[in-house]
């Protein structure tokens, strides 16, 4: 069960990954976007998140064509390729309720759990902070 959480949560992970491209490594070329959609994901609530979204979507719009019964989706600039990703995995598939950033490494992760009650990205990290408050 657990496995086809993962799979049905492969794009929003995508998205966690690009954000957490800051953490523990060298930043990628893009990470000023994800700098950009991190502030939108951290919005306290979804009509701030989704205001903010509109209005960077309308700074850097995407096109969409037609072609041969085909969808094409194409981000002319780096910002409306995360945009993108971030519409489709974040907003349209609720993605807001399963994106969670660690309390202990602050890393970006989605929440596979039943109950949505995941507060940290792994394992060490839930042991980390156990320890750190028996240290107390």
């Amino acid at each position: 069960m657990r496995k086809l959480l993962r799979l049905r949560f492969a794009g929003l992970d995508a998205v966690a990954t690009s954000l957490n491209s800051d953490h523990g490594g060298s930043p990628t070329p893009a990470s000023k976007e994800w700098t950009l959609i991190e502030q939108i994901i951290k919005a306290p609530t979804l009509k701030e998140k989704r205001a903010l979204f509109d209005q960077q979507a309308r700074e850097h719009p995407v096109v969409l064509t037609l072609n041969d019964d085909e969808l094409t989706v194409a981000a002319p600039t780096p910002m409306a390729e995360a945009l993108r990703h971030l519409w489709r995995w974040y907003f349209r598939d609720r993605g807001w309720e399963r994106m969670k950033q660690c309390s202990v490494c602050d890393k970006w992760f989605v929440d596979a759990s039943n109950g949505q009650t995941g507060l940290r990205c792994s394992p060490s990290c839930t042991w980390a902070y156990w320890n750190a408050n028996r240290k107390l």
